[in-house]
């Protein structure tokens, strides 16, 4: 019982999970580093306590020694790249100690990004999902009995719409596992794809499911959703970065403008479902500058086109960083659980080395909006306190 993952265990939660927790602090100005005192080449993933009171587990890109030297992504991050197992009693600086590579030596070699770990309580295995550069197949799969792994390559595969990029992982409480993701090849849009029991695979991909991309997007969404596999396509185009989170029965599907390993950042447009394949709404976008007054389609990134609007909102990122992933750390006590959204603040290494560029956090904090919970505007911070169990 000690074994099992929270996310599936309220009996386990009451009776296991401690009274007390931790306050953790946490610099946005300053790096990151291990309990050697190195710098951290840790990146994109995810974070993950799997037992209450148990140690944190940081699934995280390395990018290596190479230097950018310029706005936008170019060949550095794009020819090397390692997937590392990090673990931290707290999640506080100076605590952090590198396990081991992820993968066993039967992955195949490419280019991987944003990786992301999830538990499936169905067949007790962690399963590790891994989107591919020059690969196979969309996304690479492994599995590991044990959190700390080593991972064992499964499979590659490829999701319901050309050209899965980045993504995340959502597994409900009734252990039914999702994946958001950007389909790159078709104009850099969000969906929402409903997994196979075993976490493996899109229940999407299969060739019985329709092809909405070859649809209106109103009509592909009504076929989506009594397809029960998939969202359909929702939000704008040229978008990425996606986290899936759920909080009080509402399903929170964030991301913003495309912003490849920019070092301006990009905003974080919210969109809400009452059901993780949508319908879903957009509401606000909450990673800009305060007074950026946004064009209509357009959000805080790139130069671009949407349509025949250009949408100029260059360097208006409030945390010049790109979304990476949102921890939900329970609280004790009753009390509501915290939810820290972090992202990548690409080319912010003062000596320029990729792998040493931060992270910025920040707990978000929710506001009710036309009786809706939403999370409210950032603002900048050099330090943030984190309550950690």
């Amino acid at each position: 019982m000690l074994r099992s993952p929270r996310h599936f265990g309220v009996w386990c939660l009451l009776v296991f999970a401690p009274s007390f927790a931790k306050n953790v602090t946490w610099s946005n100005i300053g790096y990151r580093v291990n309990k050697t005192g190195e710098i951290m080449d840790a990146h994109d993933g995810s974070y993950n306590q799997w037992t209450p009171g148990g140690p944190w587990y940081y699934y995280a890109m390395g990018y290596g020694t190479c230097k950018q030297g310029q706005d936008m992504c170019h060949g550095c991050g794009y020819g090397y790249s390692w997937i590392g197992v990090w673990r931290s009693p707290d999640m506080s600086n100076n605590s952090w100690t590198l396990l081991r590579d992820a993968r066993d030596g039967t992955w195949p070699k490419c280019t991987y990004f944003r990786v992301h770990v999830v538990y499936n309580i169905k067949t007790q295995l962690y399963v590790l999902w891994v989107n591919l550069n020059g690969g196979p197949a969309d996304y690479a799969v492994g599995t590991s009995a044990h959190p700390e792994g080593p991972f064992q390559f499964v499979n590659a595969v490829d999701v319901g719409r050309k050209s899965g990029g980045d993504f995340d992982i959502l597994v409900d409480d009734d252990g039914s596992g999702y994946i958001i993701y950007t389909a790159t090849e078709l104009g850099h849009t969000m969906t929402v794809e409903r997994l196979t029991e075993d976490f493996l695979a899109s229940a999407a991909s299969s060739s019985q499911v329709p092809n909405f991309s070859l649809m209106p997007q109103s009509a592909a969404v009504v076929l989506a959703q009594q397809s029960n596999v998939s969202s359909g396509v929702f939000g704008l185009e040229f978008v990425e970065a996606p986290v899936f989170f759920k909080r009080n029965g509402i399903y929170y599907a964030l991301f913003g403008n495309c912003c490849c390993f920019c070092g301006h950042g990009s905003g974080i447009g919210v969109y809400t479902a009452s059901s993780p394949l949508g319908p879903f709404a957009y509401h606000d976008n909450i990673g800009c500058l305060a007074n950026t007054t946004l064009s209509q389609g357009c959000g805080c990134g790139m130069v671009h086109k949407v349509g025949t609007t250009t949408c100029n909102f260059y360097g208006q990122s409030l945390t010049k960083a790109q979304q990476n992933f949102v921890i939900r750390i329970p609280q004790p006590g009753g009390k509501p659980d915290q939810f820290v959204w972090t992202g990548d603040m690409w080319q912010s290494a003062a000596d320029g080395i990729k792998a040493h560029d931060r992270q910025y956090w920040s707990v978000l904090r929710f506001e009710n909006v036309g009786g809706i919970e939403l999370p409210m505007q950032f603002t900048w911070e050099d330090t943030i306190e984190i309550s950690v169990n």
